[in-house]
């Protein structure tokens, strides 16, 4: 039976390329060591491969990271508040795409294989690994499951609703890991990525509307 973190009181699930790293910096204002990061080893992957969360230091009272979002941790986290942030889907992939030629190699499968394919913004959206990633990080879990989800175009009034919620502490918001070096994106390219990305902004005005109904 998978172990139970009572003591726990935040999972902070990041979907690449929605300001996570800036929150992570936040977080760790606000918890200190008290913070567990996870991004990649096996504790991450256990969680992929629906092994459950292991902790395997005390003190923890929030996890950040690359993990999906599931009922099964939920349980295992009694009494954690579950959050996200989203993103506008075009302007996520497009961050996604110029970033990613910027990384070196790092054991990614997806990223090696992006390096080796070259593929254009148009056909980097739709890559298989790229196709359904948002609904993983969702995992079995619906929008209405989380106690916070914020619109990374609205940053502030995302933490000032989770400061008022948590009582956290002033916050020194550092944005990091923007990518300055990328082209503008011309306007009828635009449009073909929101064509093929239908769906997905579809479902961001969706959640997008949502949280400005609760989040406030």
């Amino acid at each position: 039976m998978p172990e139970s973190y009572p003591e726990i009181d935040l999972l902070s699930v990041h979907i690449p390329k929605t300001a996570g790293t800036s929150f992570r910096l936040i977080l760790e204002q606000q918890y200190g060591s008290g913070l567990e990061c996870l991004y990649g080893g096996p504790t991450t992957t256990a969680i992929w491969n629906g092994d459950g969360l292991k902790i395997n230091r005390r003190g923890v009272r929030a996890i950040h990271g690359h993990f999906p979002a599931s009922q099964s941790m939920k349980s295992q986290c009694p009494n954690a508040k579950l959050i996200t942030w989203i993103r506008n889907p075009v302007d996520r992939i497009i961050s996604y795409y110029y970033f990613w030629q910027t990384l070196a190699p790092h054991g990614n499968p997806c990223h090696d294989r992006f390096l080796s394919d070259r593929p254009s913004l148009r056909e980097f959206c739709r890559e298989d690994y790229m196709i359904g990633e948002r609904e993983a990080f969702f995992g079995d879990l619906a929008i209405e499951s989380f106690d916070f989800v914020g619109v990374v175009e609205e940053f502030d009034v995302g933490l000032d609703f989770l400061s008022r919620r948590f009582g956290w502490n002033q916050i020194d918001v550092v944005v990091t890991n923007e990518n300055r070096q990328k082209p503008r994106v011309r306007d009828g390219e635009r449009i073909e990525l929101e064509r093929l990305l239908r769906d997905e902004v579809e479902a961001y005005e969706y959640m997008r509307s949502y949280s400005q109904s609760c989040f406030r």
